[in-house]
């Protein structure tokens, strides 16, 4: 087993409590090469860059209506879903929400704190 000591704390910060978590090795294994994929996730141009497009449309008495669109690089987000694709499709051993799983099973006891 592996024993990790961190400190929760509330939404609104008003509660903070010391606990220690225990993972099977195989799942801190799994934790550790997920937090390791998020931070290539994060590195990628598309999420660095706030690449995500946009429409801006507004609306004029006068004027009547008008539109922006920001295009979407269309490389930069092919790059960032290849690296997405482990936290999305459920065959994947870093799929996100069997990460969720693994943590909440694992601090279900802690809930009593707060």
């Amino acid at each position: 087993m592996i024993n990790i000591e961190t400190t929760l704390v509330t939404n609104c910060r008003t509660r903070k409590k010391q606990v220690q978590i225990d993972f099977e090795e195989s799942e801190w294994e799994t934790i550790e090469a997920f937090h390791a994929e998020v931070e290539q996730l994060r590195a990628t141009r598309f999420a660095q860059e706030g690449q995500g497009g946009s429409i801006t449309v507004s609306i004029d008495r006068n004027s009547g209506v008008s539109s922006n669109a920001k295009p979407v690089d269309s490389e930069a987000l092919a790059a960032m879903l290849h690296r997405a694709r482990p936290f999305l499709l459920q065959d994947e051993p870093l799929y996100f929400f069997k990460i969720l799983n693994v943590l909440k099973r694992r601090t279900n006891h802690l809930t009593a704190f707060f």
